[in-house]
């Protein structure tokens, strides 16, 4: 029996040896792949030697088994090889186990993704990064890890390095300013924060995008989990040819404004690539009547803007004036126009379409053959609706009892048509006033309308002077138009009693000749 068991385990090491010389590599071997293909062959010979253990410990139990069963050994010396066979086969299927996982463990360091490119780009007034990863995995390595093995028999090494649910993630950090006057650094996640790849193949390419919830960003962190493995790496974004121009953004693009006023628009121009380089600023659209600057951060007058590495962002106004007396075609009509950044190369071309379009708006179609970025904004002159109340005496003068006649007329010296236009009084105690007409349903910008006010004071008034307002309001849509109060000075006085002034006269001319003649006498004596 012993021969027996030496020449099994003879056997199996000259088939070990024999397997160990079947798997040299017919290329070239790297240091990787040199590592492996020991630590594989040190795997496959201890499992060749615990195979080895194994058959010998079978065959010796089986032999004490059938020496018990004829009572010639002890049931002790059965148990002890029994023992030892068991410890043999667990110690079989131990080194069948390593050797897969060293199969494994080499399968898994051939798959390699790599972070090709991380893009900055703007769409819509909008940021986005654009990830590009690729699976680089090492097919040598895949086809070494599977080589001659009966499980992988007939199977693609390429399909065993397609990587699923590959968890990417992108953070950025930024510098902002605290309430103290310093600055501090916060991380800036993006939307989403985190995405799923289901499958990248081996040799294959996928762009992921994640929109930056600061445009600052200049660089960003890419981290990537698959298969029990998480690496990172900080990447500065590239930009696209497009990021060549600024681009321009505004706070609020539709304003209206007052004639005589000037109407800003707040504009943000913002530039991706880092070299220096000039802009020109252009209006078009926007009609004649209508003059307009760019300021910049300085109060100075700007046409031009210049970006450099270090100056990316730019914050300028637009300023539009309104004319104080504007053409009525105008007045609360919507003006559209456009804001442009462009080089000064595209100057002729832009001059080509004022002139093809002379007398009428330049088409969106046309506008958009322009190289640069633009911003389209509206205008909506408000007229000014303005009253006024003119009248030639402010001062009257009137008898008790009797009523006073007053005329007034009411002007429209603003730009805007007035409806409902109708004075009003709060009239002293007990006095009645009539207004003629009541109300004037349209008055138009520049013309005026004539009103009567009839005032009528109470018996019993007293004589002295009466001072009441005259109050005037209109209508332009659902503003109200309030024309400055008039205050009027009305005198009363007495009736005159023609008899009786006429009977005191006389006694005043009687008492007169009466001393007169008194006194001739008294100087006759």
């Amino acid at each position: 029996m012993r021969f027996l068991v030496a020449a099994v385990a003879g056997m199996l090491t000259c088939a070990s040896v024999a397997i160990a010389q079947d798997t040299e590599p017919a290329h070239a071997e790297t240091t990787e792949e040199m590592k492996y293909r020991l630590e594989v062959q040190q795997a496959r010979v201890e499992l060749e030697k615990a195979s080895s253990e194994l058959v010998a410990a079978r065959i010796k139990y089986e032999g004490t088994k059938a020496l018990y069963e004829s009572r010639i050994v002890p049931l002790a010396a059965l148990e002890k090889d029994e023992q030892a066979w068991l410890k043999a086969r667990l110690t079989h299927e131990l080194a069948e186990i390593e050797l897969q996982k060293t199969r494994l463990q080499f399968l898994e360091d051939a798959v390699i993704i790599t972070i090709v490119s991380a893009k900055k780009v703007r769409e819509e007034n909008q940021y986005f990064v654009d990830i590009t990863l690729r699976n680089d995995s090492d097919i040598r390595r895949a086809e070494a890890a599977v080589a001659r093995t009966e499980e992988f028999m007939g199977y693609d090494p390429a399909r065993l390095l397609d990587v699923d649910n590959l968890t990417v993630s992108v953070t950025g950090r930024v510098r902002i300013s605290d309430n103290g006057g310093g600055s501090r650094e916060v991380v800036i996640v993006t939307y989403p924060y985190q995405h799923v790849v289901p499958k990248l193949r081996y040799g294959e390419d996928q762009t992921i995008r994640f929109e930056l919830m600061k445009k600052e960003l200049e660089a960003v962190t890419v981290m990537l989990e698959y298969q029990d493995t998480e690496k990172s790496r900080h990447l500065l974004m590239g930009t696209e040819s497009a990021a060549d121009f600024p681009t321009i953004e505004v706070r609020q693009f539709n304003r209206p404004g007052r004639l005589g006023e000037e109407v800003p628009y707040d504009l943000t121009l913002n530039r991706l690539a880092r070299t220096d380089q000039a802009f020109t600023l252009k209006v078009l659209n926007l009609p004649s009547e209508f003059p307009f600057k760019f300021i910049d951060d300085n109060g100075g007058e700007v046409t031009q803007v210049k970006f450099t590495q270090d100056v990316q962002t730019h914050h300028l106004r637009l300023m539009v004036a309104l004319q104080e007396k504007l053409d009525v075609e105008f007045i609360d009509k919507r003006i559209e126009f456009s804001a442009f950044v462009t080089r000064s190369s595209e100057t002729q071309a832009i001059s080509v379409l004022k002139n093809k379009y002379p007398d009428q708006p330049i088409p969106i179609e046309e506008l958009a053959k322009i190289r640069g970025d633009r911003v389209d904004l509206i205008l909506i002159p408000k007229g000014k609706g303005e009253l006024e109340i003119l009248v030639h005496n402010k001062r009257l003068e009137a008898k008790l009892g009797a009523p006073l006649e007053m005329r007034f007329r009411v002007i429209n010296s603003g730009t805007l048509p007035l409806n409902n236009v109708e004075p009003t009084m709060i009239p002293p105690a007990e006095w009645e006033v009539v207004f003629d007409p009541i109300s004037t349903k349209q008055i138009d910008a520049g013309r005026s309308k004539l009103f009567k006010i009839v005032f009528t004071p109470p018996p019993n008034v007293q004589v002295g002077t009466y001072s009441p307002k005259i109050k005037v309001v209109g209508y332009t849509g659902t503003e109200k138009i309030s024309a400055d109060d008039l205050e009027i000075d009305i005198s009363l006085v007495a009736e005159r009693n023609i008899t009786a002034t006429l009977v005191l006269v006389g006694v005043l001319i009687g008492l007169v000749l009466v001393i007169a003649i008194v006194s001739i006498r008294i100087s006759r004596r």
